[in-house]
């Protein structure tokens, strides 16, 4: 018998460097992506993990956060 894992989703929402902004603009690597990495070897046992990044350069909580939030009111 198979035991059932609860699903576990999770949204790294932010500016460029949730984005993933790195070495000026030459690289994109998300955090979410290591956050996922590792999870997966903590507790994917019990969890289906499903990570959304929602990282946009430039914006800031008084230009753009609020539009975005509420996109994103399932979270």
């Amino acid at each position: 018998m198979t035991a059932t894992r609860t699903p576990l989703s999770i949204l790294c929402f932010g500016d460029s460097l949730t984005e993933g902004y790195s070495s000026y603009g030459m690289c994109f690597t998300p955090y979410s992506s290591t956050l996922l990495e590792h999870l997966s070897t903590v507790i994917s046992d019990q969890y289906e993990i499903t990570i959304d990044t929602d990282g946009v350069s430039g914006e800031s909580v008084t230009a753009g956060f609020l539009k975005r939030m509420r996109r994103q009111c399932v979270y």
